[in-house]
């Protein structure tokens, strides 16, 4: 595997821009009918008053991120979306549509966070235990809602696959999610809103060893770096080729540099040479 700037992945990266932009539009009918107070009510009719500032991202939106990744990459790379086989497809009901499962897991894939709240995959959270808790809860929610059993399993199935990286559907979501979230990263380079890991309060192991590899503190290294320290093996799946591709046409179009991340090609070169050896022996 070897990730370079493509024009097609530029062409999604013009694509998605305009989409991550749509947050910052308010919905100015709540403000003009009182929702939100008198002072929203006056501040509509102000310039720039219809427009967020300095808005920071809810895990509704980073959903809705991920569904306009999926729906770009259909466009862009339409090879992602090849039907399930008959096997895979047996564990989701039927359903070959890759796209539409996509789709479902990801509109739902944060619910859990509605209890603990947001807590980052930076080697500081307890993954099997949140994972546990998070299936639960989307168990609950569609429990709740009467939804057919049929539905409410194939959603827990892709849940688990996705948290498991089991099926080539669970990983497809699994690289989703890290790549919009990495994609927003870069999105706010773009605006001047460069995020730096070793100002956070805690910095941790996780991410002291993604340095060492990237020697940039960059939220978006270090975020691109701990998704294939963590999950080594997705270096030998076709589609994660992919999703690198938009994270570096991103990062390319964020910084103006041709190669904006230099340590990303000799590293998943030595990641492929380890997860061989493994296979081999």
């Amino acid at each position: 595997m070897h990730i370079t700037v493509t024009e097609r992945a530029t062409n999604l990266v013009k694509w998605l821009i305009p989409h991550i932009e749509l947050m910052n539009v308010k919905r100015i009918g709540f403000q003009l009918s009182g929702c939100y107070g008198s002072e929203a009510m006056e501040e509509s009719s102000r310039p720039g008053g219809g427009f967020f500032e300095n808005r920071q991202q809810s895990d509704l939106e980073h959903c809705a991120g991920c569904m306009y990744l999926i729906i770009g990459l259909s466009i862009f790379y339409p090879e992602m979306f090849t039907p399930l086989s008959n096997e895979e497809a047996a564990r989701y009901g039927g359903e070959r549509d890759v796209f539409k499962l996509l789709i479902r897991l990801l509109c739902d894939h944060e619910l859990g966070e509605l209890e603990s709240g947001d807590i980052a995959s930076d080697g500081t959270r307890d993954e099997k235990k949140k994972d546990e808790s998070e299936l639960e809860f989307v168990h609950t929610v569609y429990k709740r809602a009467n939804s057919p059993l049929e539905y409410a399993g194939m959603i827990g199935t892709l849940f688990k696959d996705m948290q498991d990286k089991s099926t080539p559907t669970g990983n497809k979501g699994f690289l989703v999610d890290k790549g919009e979230a990495i994609d927003y990263n870069l999105f706010l380079e773009t605006i001047g809103k460069t995020g730096w890991t070793n100002i956070k309060p805690n910095i941790t192991q996780l991410d002291r060893s993604a340095y060492e590899i990237t020697h940039d503190w960059r939220a978006a290294d270090i975020w691109t770096c701990n998704m294939l320290i963590t999950t080594p093996k997705l270096v030998l799946f076709e589609p994660t080729a992919i999703i690198l591709e938009v994270i570096i046409a991103f990062a390319a179009y964020a910084r103006k540099e041709k190669n904006p991340m230099p340590w990303l090609n000799p590293f998943i070169q030595k990641l492929e040479q380890q997860e061989i050896t493994k296979l081999s022996t």
